[in-house]
């Protein structure tokens, strides 16, 4: 999804403007999408929601039944097929990078530390139109403050999500599947590689 990342510098990137018209284009592709706790119940309202292989990874929503098509992309009018998009898309063209926490920080026990990078190539970006990033004096604005506030924000509902993922599996409620979606005027389609919560064993789980 992010084609050229790199890190939002005032020095090299203080001419650069946000625009606010939707375009999704960037997720074309893209069949699967990460969520967060934070975000579940809005996303379980219209999407299909699986689980990854593994216990480390986080929920997903899929986006459609055939290989590199995003069912939920428009044609532009509506921009997105959906009443919710979920935060793993709205945050581009912005993603806050992990880097390595000094040896100070970490005996402070402070070891989530992050860059903010953009997507260099977006459509969103550019010199001419849209809201500024930085202000002339090379700090960040409103906008840009918020950006990163709600990449912090995302970025603590990955951990809280991975735990209560964990949390579901050691319950021993997901198990493999295949998926059978029958997609409108097209044959039924089976989707494996994802695991789903097993609804008896859900239905039998004592409340703690």
């Amino acid at each position: 999804m992010f084609q050229t990342p790199e890190a939002l510098s005032p020095d090299k990137h203080l001419a650069l403007k946000l625009s606010s018209a939707p375009d999704y284009r960037f997720a074309a592709k893209e069949i699967v999408c990460p969520v967060v706790s934070g975000e579940m119940w809005q996303v379980a309202r219209e999407y299909i929601l699986v689980f990854p292989k593994t216990n480390e990874g986080l929920p997903l929503a899929l986006m459609g039944t055939q290989a590199g098509v995003n069912a939920y992309l428009g044609d532009g009018n509506p921009p997105w097929w959906g009443r919710y998009i979920p935060a793993h898309f709205r945050r581009y063209p912005f993603v806050a990078a992990p880097k390595p926490s000094t040896s100070a920080e970490e005996n402070q026990g402070n070891t989530q530390h992050f860059t903010l990078c953009i997507d260099s190539t977006a459509p969103q970006l550019s010199e001419v139109n849209g809201q500024p990033l930085f202000n002339a004096d090379g700090s960040a604005t409103d906008l840009l403050e918020n950006v990163q506030k709600a990449l912090i924000s995302l970025q603590r509902d990955f951990g809280i999500t991975q735990a209560l993922v964990k949390q579901i599996d050691d319950a021993g409620l997901l198990v493999d599947q295949t998926l059978t979606i029958t997609p409108h005027n097209r044959e039924p389609v089976g989707l494996q590689g994802f695991r789903v919560v097993d609804q008896e064993k859900l239905r039998n789980a004592s409340p703690e």
